[in-house]
């Protein structure tokens, strides 16, 4: 998982700070391997994690954790621990709607030259002066809307995790996945759906605006803890914006210089 969207949050008028795209977030800008926290468990176990969790969904004063205004100076709301947290364990979902990444812009020949098509770019999801939301997913390309997304049940608050404070390291990493890979995902609601209808990338050539269809497999991000958590603490999470220091004055990258996160299987 190299790829990521770069989120940041910015003072909104009367709104506190919202994470929000950052210009040019389809050049590719990679993370760093070495920074990312290595998730070696099963893909079959987080499948049955993500299982368990979509069924929480209805019972959300089960969850481990809970949403409440965050312990970072002028960073809104938080997720903390309602428990203590162990290693490894599936804590919440990235809620919203998809949209999938833009086709092919062009046809490669098969010696690799550019044979034609036509430049493509993607619609910015929407950043009114609310606070939105918007997460980039590696694996299937294409990115999830949180905006509008509820700030009250914990079970899928992935849109509210806020970025490591000075001196911290992250706590949660993420899981991507299908929703047709969990077991008896058609007994529950789901928190993603699709973008089907709204603008979806446009054609430059002649101007035109592509509306997504939503035919694309639906995808989906939970949460999990990458080490013990204490009750009561606030999880954080690596945002990865680069040159951030530079543009934001909020913002810290994080050194791992002391330790790389690394989750084991348990």
């Amino acid at each position: 998982k190299l790829q990521f969207l770069y989120l940041i949050e910015m003072p909104v008028a009367g709104q506190g700070l919202g994470r929000w795209l950052l210009p040019g977030w389809l050049t590719g800008a990679q993370r760093s391997p070495a920074r990312a926290a290595r998730d070696t468990t099963p893909r079959c176990h987080r499948l049955a994690q993500c299982a368990q969790l979509l069924h929480l969904g209805a019972h959300p004063e089960r969850a481990q954790v809970t949403v409440d205004a965050s312990k970072i100076p002028g960073a809104g709301l938080g997720v903390f621990a309602a428990a203590p947290i162990a290693d490894g364990d599936a804590l919440f979902f990235y809620p919203g709607d998809y949209m999938p990444p833009v086709p092919p812009a062009c046809a490669f020949a098969a010696d690799g030259d550019l044979v034609g098509g036509d430049p493509l770019s993607t619609v910015a999801p929407n950043t009114p002066d609310d606070t939105a939301y918007v997460f980039k997913l590696q694996e299937q390309g294409g990115y999830m809307d949180a905006q509008g997304a509820p700030t009250v049940n914990p079970v899928v608050a992935g849109h509210l995790v806020n970025h490591c404070p000075p001196g911290a390291l992250p706590c949660v990493g993420t899981f991507e996945f299908l929703w047709k890979e969990v077991e008896g995902v058609g007994a529950a609601a789901l928190p993603n759906g699709f973008m089907a209808g709204r603008p979806w990338y446009v054609d430059h050539t002649g101007g035109v605006v592509y509306a997504s269809a939503g035919a694309a497999p639906l995808p989906g991000v939970m949460f999990f803890a990458t080490r013990a958590i204490a009750s009561g603490e606030e999880l954080v999470w690596d945002y990865q914006i680069p040159h951030g220091a530079a543009a934001y004055p909020w913002y810290t990258p994080v050194d791992y210089s002391a330790a790389a996160p690394t989750h084991k299987s348990a």
